[in-house]
């Protein structure tokens, strides 16, 4: 199913894919706002973000000040787009 495009998966494909690419996925639910981060505490040195509204899950992106290039991988420890995507959830949250 995993192959399937027409197909959505969920926390175990999620995890799959986590441990597929060796990085953290941080998907971060717009009802409850809590995160879940999948391969947290394996030594991945990438995380990617996703914002999980009840019906898919959308892929974060960002740029520091001053940089024009944008990524979708952070490292674990980025403080900055961790709380850079919980505000996104909670303004998502403000429109269900």
């Amino acid at each position: 199913e995993i192959l399937n495009p027409s197909k959505w998966g969920g926390a175990i494909e999620l995890s799959i894919l986590s441990n597929y690419y060796q990085m953290e996925i941080a998907a971060f639910d717009v009802e409850t706002l809590k995160p879940y981060i999948y391969s947290q505490g394996k030594g991945f040195k990438k995380r990617v973000y996703l914002i999980y509204n009840g019906i898919h899950y959308d892929a974060v992106q960002g740029s520091r000040e001053g940089e024009s290039v944008t990524t979708r991988h952070f490292s674990p420890e980025d403080q900055e787009a961790y709380d850079g995507t919980l505000r996104l959830a909670q303004e998502a949250q403000k429109f269900r």
